[in-house]
């Protein structure tokens, strides 16, 4: 990343882009029947399988990176609210 001299400025951009980008990444991955049906299945398999499906939407080198965030974050919190309004229909 040019122009970003410390570690702070680091911090700072990636959660900027997390924030800009999070309701996107949460509706593709948590809207996909694949990591649904895996969600109890090997951690690095899930990882593997969320990387997938971001790999379609993200042009990031990072994608890996945004993969296992979000599920070390807790994929089945992370998707909860959006499992919820998807069973009521």
């Amino acid at each position: 990343m040019a122009g970003i001299d410390n570690l702070a400025e680091i911090i700072h951009a990636g959660k900027q882009w997390w924030d800009s980008q999070e309701p996107r990444l949460r509706a593709t991955v948590c809207g996909n029947s694949t990591i649904r049906a895996s969600v109890d299945g090997d951690i690095k398999e899930l990882s593997l399988a969320v990387a997938a499906v971001l790999d379609g939407v993200l042009i990031t080198p990072h994608i890996a990176c945004a993969a296992v965030l979000i599920v070390r974050l807790g994929i089945k919190n992370w998707c909860a609210s959006t499992w919820t309004e998807t069973d009521k229909k």
